[in-house]
């Protein structure tokens, strides 16, 4: 033990190890755990966006309708958002083990540990509404930077997916009012997949996985549709009309 003293002493006298006062350690350490802060935080923010996003554009429902359905899941994951936040959770894990309380850990468990967090974090801020209140406001053209960002991932024009309130029954299957493309003419036939016993009508909100062609889907798969069906409010489209006829 005190040759051990003796030698960092003789490596300081001799300027090979450079003392640092405190303030320096609790700097790096303020700094470090000011990053980690703002990493989750970002991280947790991020990945409920994805959840939500793939809930509202209907993307999630998709695999259901087997091979087809799977590719063209995977084919429309943000895979942008899911590379950042790849990113962040590596940068998370860099941090954590630079810092004290990470220190010795294995790499397993602290990795275990920021993924469980971020997955708690996440299912806690889905449920605040905070990315439905977001999605709303942009729909209605009031949210000025992120607007662009939550329809782009929200309401993005798949395809092969649409989402809307069904209008009319007929005998080739149904006029469905998609939330985008307005009013579409949808066929089912024996080869759609529709869920056992399900017997849709005037008013439900549906998920169709098909072709489409102008107006007209060949229909693949049809789905009740579980999330939120973001329109503008009677207010936004009072005001738009007002400023149409001013022009």
């Amino acid at each position: 033990m005190n040759n051990v003293k003796d030698s960092v002493l003789n490596k300081i006298k001799q300027g090979e190890v450079a003392m640092r006062p405190r303030w320096h350690f609790m700097l790096k350490g303020v700094l470090a755990l000011s990053g980690i802060c703002i990493l989750t935080l970002w991280l947790i923010y991020l990945l409920s966006f994805v959840v939500f996003a793939l809930v509202t554009s209907g993307v999630i429902m998709i695999p259901a309708f087997g091979f087809h359905g799977l590719v063209e899941f995977l084919s429309a994951l943000p895979w942008v958002l899911i590379f950042i936040a790849a990113v962040f959770i590596i940068l998370l894990e860099i941090l954590v083990n630079r810092y004290s309380f990470g220190y010795r850990k294995p790499l397993l468990y602290t990795l275990f540990a920021i993924i469980s967090f971020t997955i708690v974090g996440t299912f806690v801020v889905s449920k605040t509404g905070i990315h439905e209140l977001a999605m709303q406001r942009s729909v209605e053209s009031r949210l000025p930077v992120m607007g662009h960002f939550y329809k782009g991932y929200g309401l993005p024009p798949h395809e092969r997916i649409s989402v809307g309130e069904i209008l009319l029954i007929n005998k080739n299957g149904f006029v469905l009012n998609e939330r985008v493309e307005g009013r579409l003419n949808v066929t089912i036939n024996d080869y759609t997949k529709v869920p056992t016993g399900a017997a849709f009508g005037v008013g439900d909100q549906v998920v169709v996985f098909g072709l489409r062609q102008e107006d007209e889907i060949e229909a693949w798969g049809v789905k009740p549709f579980y999330g939120k069906m973001f329109r503008p409010s009677e207010r936004t489209e009072k005001m738009r009309f007002q400023e149409e006829s001013e022009l």
